[in-house]
């Protein structure tokens, strides 16, 4: 028998419906951005049905179709539960000149770009051909200098109100 299962009131709207590979909803809808930079934590052959019309003569169902599934991890340190579906030669090739992998045991730990594209005038997305660029890391004493500079700084000229014509008027900028 099964039983009712409470939904966390912080779920995601997205995740209200099950889906096992990662859409274009994830990146605007859950993340807010076009573009992710992601780190390969494993891939696995799933069986999936690209197609519920192709019908298998000997079993009258769907073809099955086992396609590759590229998993990683969030910020967290967690695996996101939806894994990107490699389906286009396109995606592949861009996958191989990213990483330079050449098995794909030299994908884990790689970090890859992916963004939302267009296929047929839908948004899908496709994995970028060149790896994401790595923010600069400073070294300690750097991000010591930095984080004084920060505490001390004033606002910048550009953050000071100005009123436009017809505009209501503003609170004082706070200090002022």
């Amino acid at each position: 028998m099964t039983t009712n299962q409470p939904i966390p009131n912080d779920t995601y709207i997205g995740d209200l419906i099950h889906s096992r590979f990662m859409k274009v909803e994830d990146l605007t809808e859950r993340w807010g951005v076009e573009q992710i930079a992601v780190t390969i934590s494993r891939t696995e052959k799933v069986p999936t049905i690209p197609n519920a019309k192709d019908i298998d003569p000997i079993t009258k169902k769907p073809r099955e179709v086992m396609q590759t599934v590229l998993y990683f991890k969030n910020k967290a340190g967690k695996e996101f539960h939806r894994g990107y579906l490699l389906t286009s030669k396109e995606d592949l090739e861009s996958l191989i000149s990213a990483t330079a992998a050449k098995t794909a045991g030299d994908l884990l730990g790689k970090r890859i770009l992916i963004f939302i594209s267009e296929f047929r005038k839908k948004p899908v997305l496709r994995i970028a051909p060149t790896p994401p660029e790595e923010p600069a890391k400073e070294s300690p004493e750097a991000q010591r200098i930095h984080q004084e500079q920060m505490q001390r700084a004033e606002p910048p000229a550009e953050l000071t109100y100005k009123k436009s014509e017809g505009a209501p008027d503003l609170p004082p900028m706070p200090g002022a």
